[in-house]
């Protein structure tokens, strides 16, 4: 048959303790509590572990090793470096809170899990982009807008470039296989598109206003670019074969007939949209904030 035990009280154990911390003969107190020298070593080597604490927890809501300050100190180092590795982000965690527990990496993803912080691919954005010099111009664009909107006949012109092998990046294949395309090695020259976005018909005297660099959310040709390029990839998927089969001239002839057949989807109803989507970007250059895009 097992031995039995009998349960030391909390109280003895804090008896025992304090009269350690104190420098007293913590002996001779367990001696009076009736509890063994071996055991009161025990309490006492445990105590000290535990920074002072008698008993540690038990069941109810488990003790979780991550705070809320290291929670914001993962969420800090992953706005400010992306392309960390877990393990960087983990030595930054503690070089930040270098009381705070230690934890393994995969705690770290854990909380990268819990912050909604997924990978993704890595974009490189010029350092001028956000610039005090650019942040200025994108200001004063916004105040001459603003000031100018009721008044004034905008006209927003651009051009842009477009390949008769412009594709999409991902297709499908079966599980294990890639997805491969087979096209020319020349790809030739590209054919230019040049687009205008007036509000009112042609004005007689007009002045040019370039938009600020670094900023194509403030120029809603960008959406009309966007939906014609779209509207092409979708058809140039349709005649493919038939490019393959075709000389260069062809493919040009080509290419012309569906960028300009393209243009149908570029309507007032979406250019009108694209005006108030821009709009809603002038808060952020009247506040001078980082724009990414």
């Amino acid at each position: 048959m097992a031995p039995v035990y009998s349960k030391i009280n909390t109280d003895d154990k804090k008896r025992i303790y304090e009269s350690y911390v104190r420098g007293e003969d913590y002996v001779d107190v367990a001696r009076l509590l009736n509890v063994k020298r071996t055991t009161a070593y025990n309490i006492v080597k445990r105590a000290e572990q535990n920074h002072g604490q008698i008993e540690r927890p038990r069941g109810g809501h488990r003790h979780a090793k991550v705070t809320d300050a290291m929670r914001a100190v993962v969420r800090t180092v992953v706005e400010e470096h992306p392309d960390f590795t877990i393990r960087n982000i983990n030595w930054e965690l503690r070089t930040h809170l270098p009381q705070s527990p230690a934890i393994s990496q995969t705690t770290i993803s854990g909380i990268l899990d819990g912050l909604l912080v997924t990978t993704k691919k890595l974009e490189d954005a010029p350092a001028e982009r956000n610039s005090d010099r650019t942040k200025q111009q994108r200001y004063a664009y916004a105040t001459w807008l603003m000031h100018e909107v009721q008044e004034t006949e905008f006209i927003f012109i651009d051009e842009a470039g477009i390949n008769i092998w412009t594709k999409r990046t991902r297709d499908r294949a079966v599980r294990g296989r890639r997805a491969v395309r087979v096209v020319q090695c020349r790809r030739g020259p590209n054919l230019t598109m040049t687009f205008a976005a007036v509000n009112l018909p042609l004005p007689q005297n007009f002045s040019v206003r370039y938009l600020p660099p670094y900023s194509p959310f403030l120029n809603i040709c960008e959406n009309a670019f966007a939906l014609w390029k779209g509207n092409i990839k979708d058809s140039l998927a349709e005649v493919r074969d038939q490019l393959m089969r075709e000389d260069h001239q062809q493919r040009m002839a080509t290419l012309g007939q569906l960028a300009e057949q393209g243009t149908a989807v570029v309507t007032l109803h979406r250019m009108q949209a694209a005006f108030r989507g821009m709009q809603a970007y002038l808060p952020a250059c009247f506040g001078l904030d980082d724009i990414l895009m």
